[in-house]
């Protein structure tokens, strides 16, 4: 190996993070579906929200810096970790719902998604085979590189987003997708660096609004006709929580990671009021929805420890917010 090759490599850090993460999806997919009594049906299920999750940084690194500058090897590890987390996901649908008959894939998926998913799994693969046995993998020009990025985000946009199977589909098909906008407009705007993007109003503004509607409005496309108001008003509520968990989260990791000295330079403030003003929405479908703005039926049902719970974390958060927003 030569002296170029030998600086392209990752760093053990970057591969133990990596692995780390993989490590956790599989350990995920392999034994959450055993309490389920559809093995191979739900196994095939949760490697699909994983390789989807996988490759979430590799599809915004690539947005945001192909072409202008070297793809990183954050990228190179991400994109592989996707592609064996793809493999094991077709070995599932493949052999594990289907017999290993190709045909009845097309079939059941139809010719356009079942052939895009394929060419997919092969362009992806011969990308990932060049990044590692090509020195110049970093800057070169490789054929497969551009229809592997466009297939894949047009395949997993259509099988989560579209023609999602169930609610962890859409999420993590709408994870990418605003990781993907994301990147776009970082990639326009001339942001560099993690700071810039956690920090970045687009990025704020496109996980908040996005996920937020999504949130609102998803359940009136999937209630069906024989649901009741009160039905409807819990699906709306479990919905909205996303927002809050997503957001929220984010601001409870750059906390942890960089307080009490650099929070501003990293975003956590706008992450911090986001989050609370999605929990506020949540609230308002949860409290004013299904419970008709009433404690004593919210305390009847969640009981009160929850609803205590609740009401705090509201009054907390909701400070933090302020506290955030006066600097």
């Amino acid at each position: 190996m030569n002296e170029y090759a030998k600086l392209l490599r990752p760093s053990l850090g970057q591969v133990a993070m990596t692995l780390g993460a993989f490590a956790l999806m599989l350990a995920f997919v392999t034994f959450w579906p055993l309490a389920s009594d559809n093995l191979i049906f739900k196994r095939t299920h949760a490697t699909a929200w994983a390789m989807t999750l996988l490759a979430t940084p590799a599809f915004y690194i690539f947005a945001r810096t192909y072409g202008r500058e070297p793809l990183t090897n954050w990228w190179r590890l991400a994109w592989t970790a996707g592609w064996v987390m793809a493999v094991i996901h077709s070995y599932y649908g493949l052999f594990g719902l289907h017999d290993g008959d190709i045909w009845s894939v097309f079939e059941r998926q139809g010719f356009a998604l079942a052939g895009t998913i394929f060419l997919l799994i092969a362009v992806w693969g011969w990308d990932v085979f060049n990044s590692w046995a090509r020195p110049d993998w970093e800057e070169d020009d490789i054929l497969s590189r551009r229809p592997a990025f466009w297939i894949g985000a047009v395949a997993f946009f259509i099988s989560t987003v579209l023609f999602n199977n169930d609610i962890q589909s859409l999420t993590c098909g709408l994870i990418l997708t605003a990781s993907l906008l994301v990147g776009v407009l970082q990639r326009i705007d001339g942001l560099d660096g993690w700071d810039d993007f956690f920090r970045s109003e687009a990025t704020i503004l496109i996980f908040t609004v996005g996920t937020v509607l999504i949130a609102m409005f998803g359940p009136e496309f999937l209630a069906t006709a024989d649901m009741t108001n009160t039905e409807f008003a819990a699906m709306q509520a479990k919905w909205t929580a996303w927002p809050v968990i997503i957001l929220g989260g984010v601001a409870a990791a750059l906390f942890i990671a960089h307080a009490p000295t650099i929070l501003v330079d990293w975003g956590w403030p706008n992450w911090q009021i986001a989050g609370a003003a999605a929990y506020g929405v949540h609230v308002y479908a949860g409290f004013g929805g299904g419970f008709d703005w009433s404690f004593a039926a919210m305390f009847d049902q969640q009981g009160a420890l929850v609803s205590g719970a609740n009401v705090s974390l509201l009054a907390l958060w909701t400070a933090s917010a302020l506290a955030a927003l006066l600097g």
